[in-house]
C-alpha cells in the first residue's frame, strides 16, 4: 500500500509537469490534429480542418486565415500562400459557440466551436467567404477525389432573390491555379453546377442540374446543419464525372445525390482544361443579405483506384466518437501553474508521507535497511493478530483486559494499537 502511494504521487506530479507542454501552443491555445476520419484514411487524406477553434491567424493585409486547431495535414485555399491558410475572408471571422446552431447538431457530437462571419443576424455575411484546399499534384489521386464539409444556415437566412440579396454559392472548383466552376443555389433553393465553356467539348451548361435531385426548398436549409460532399472521378479527364451529395443531419434525413454530371442535360462532362484539384466550400453572397452560414469539418481526400470510396461523415459530428477537446482556456500557462502548485504539493506530500510511513514501519521491526529487503521488492510483514470479534462485546472483554494490562493501555482502541505494535499478545 505504501508503494502505491509513492507511485501515485509520482505519476500525478509527472502528468501535471508534462501537460502544458503536450497540449499548449506558443500562444497559449490548444492545438489538435486532423479529424479522426483523416487519421483513418492515412495517406489518402490530403488535408483536414475541423474548424473547432476560437483562434485564427490572419495573413497580414490579405484575405486568408489559418485555423489554430490543426497542425498536421492542414489545408491551403490557394496557390502561392503559406500552408494552413484554408479560410478566405476579410478579417471579420470568429470561432463561434452559438447555442442555437450547436443544439442543431446530432446528439453525442463533440463540436464546441465552428467558423462564421462576425455579424448580427439582421446584417448577415456578403462577399467572399470560403473554406477549402487547392491540391497542386496533377499526377496523383486521379481516379477518385473528394472534399466534404458541413454548413449551418440560420432561421432567417436569405437566398438569392429575397430582399436585395443576390448570388448564393455553395461550392467552387477548379485547377490548382486556373479554371473556375461554381455550384450555385437558385432563388427557390435548388442547386446547379455550371461553366463548361473551356472544357472539351465546350458547352454552356447548366441552369438546372445536371442530374441528381437538386430541387431543395429554402425551408430545408434554415435552422439546419447539412453535410455536403463533392466526389470526382477522373479529375484530369476524359470521362470526368462529378457527384455532389447532401444530407440534412439535423433532421437525420437520408442522403441525397444532388448533382451528377452524367445526368441530364449534360450527359457527361468530358475533359477539364487542367487537373481539377481545387475544391472550396464557397458561400459567396452580394448586396444586403440577412442571416449567416456556419462551417465545420472541411476535409479533402484522394485515391489511386476507383472502387466507390467516399469521405463520408465526421465521427466528431455524426457518430459521437473521436471527441474533440473543449475550447482552450484563455490563459493556459497560468492555469497550468495553478494546477502544478495545488496537485504538485499534494503529490510531494503523498510521496513523503508514504516514504516516512515505510521507514517507520521497518524501524519498528528492527530493519536497519529501512525494510527494503532484497532490492526493496517486498513488504516486511508485521505481527499477525488472531481474528477477534467486537472488543466491547461480553465474550471478548476478558481477552482484551489482558491486553490492557500488558501494555498499560487506557482504552480498547489503545489496546488495539499496542497489539498491532507487538507490545502485548492475548
Amino acid at each position: 500500500m505504501v508503494i502505491k502511494y509513492i507511485f501515485l504521487g509520482a505519476f500525478v506530479l509527472s502528468t501535471i509537469l508534462a501537460w502544458p507542454a503536450v497540449h499548449s501552443t506558443p500562444d497559449g491555445s490548444l492545438a489538435w490534429a486532423a479529424e479522426q476520419r483523416c487519421t483513418d484514411l492515412g495517406a489518402n487524406c490530403i488535408c483536414s480542418e475541423p474548424l473547432n477553434t476560437a483562434s485564427y491567424t490572419f495573413l497580414g493585409s490579405d484575405i486568408f486565415h489559418n485555423p489554430a486547431d490543426s497542425t498536421t495535414k492542414e489545408c491551403t485555399a490557394s496557390a502561392g500562400i503559406p500552408t494552413g491558410y484554408a479560410v478566405i475572408r476579410p478579417n471579420d471571422i470568429i470561432g463561434a459557440n452559438d447555442s442555437v446552431a450547436l443544439s442543431a447538431l446530432p446528439a453525442g457530437n463533440s463540436v464546441t466551436r465552428f467558423l462564421r462571419v462576425n455579424t448580427t443576424v439582421a446584417a448577415g455575411h456578403v462577399d467572399q467567404f470560403a473554406v477549402g484546399n487547392s491540391y497542386s499534384q496533377s499526377s496523383t489521386f486521379l481516379p477518385r477525389f473528394a472534399a466534404r464539409w458541413y454548413n449551418y444556415y440560420t432561421s432567417t437566412f436569405q437566398f438569392k432573390g429575397q430582399g436585395s440579396c443576390e448570388n448564393l454559392k455553395l461550392g467552387g472548383l477548379g485547377g490548382f491555379s486556373s479554371g473556375d466552376q461554381e455550384i450555385d443555389v437558385n432563388p427557390g433553393g435548388d442547386i446547379h453546377y455550371y461553366n463548361f465553356l473551356d472544357w472539351s467539348p465546350s458547352r454552356d451548361c447548366c441552369s438546372g442540374g445536371p442530374g441528381g435531385d437538386g430541387n431543395l426548398s429554402q425551408s430545408s436549409y434554415r435552422g439546419k446543419w447539412w453535410r455536403f460532399e463533392v466526389v470526382i472521378d477522373n479529375r484530369v479527364g476524359p470521362n470526368y464525372r462529378l457527384r455532389f451529395y447532401g444530407r440534412n443531419i439535423t433532421d437525420n434525413d437520408p442522403e441525397l445525390l444532388i448533382l451528377d454530371t452524367n445526368g441530364s442535360p449534360l450527359n457527361g462532362a468530358g475533359t477539364p482544361p487542367t487537373a481539377w484539384g481545387r475544391i472550396h466550400n464557397n458561400n459567396y453572397r452580394q448586396n444586403v443579405c440577412q442571416g449567416w452560414i456556419g462551417v465545420s469539418h472541411y476535409m479533402m481526400a484522394g485515391w489511386s483506384t476507383n472502387t466507390g470510396q467516399r469521405i463520408g461523415a465526421a465521427s466528431e459530428i455524426e457518430a459521437g466518437g473521436a471527441p474533440s477537446p473543449p475550447a482552450a482556456p484563455t490563459n493556459l500557462r497560468l492555469l497550468a501553474s495553478i494546477l502544478l502548485v495545488i496537485f504538485g504539493a499534494g503529490s510531494f506530500a503523498c510521496i513523503i508521507m508514504g516514504a516516512s510511513t515505510w521507514m517507520a514501519r521497518r524501524a519498528a521491526h528492527g530493519r536497519s535497511d529501512g525494510g527494503m529487503g532484497d532490492l526493496g521488492s517486498r513488504e516486511v510483514p508485521g505481527p499477525v493478530l488472531p481474528p477477534v470479534g467486537d472488543p466491547l462485546s461480553p465474550p471478548d472483554r476478558e481477552g482484551w483486559r489482558a491486553v490492557d494490562e500488558g501494555s498499560g493501555a487506557a482504552s480498547k482502541i489503545e489496546a488495539l494499537v499496542a497489539a498491532a505494535r507487538g507490545e502485548a499478545r492475548r
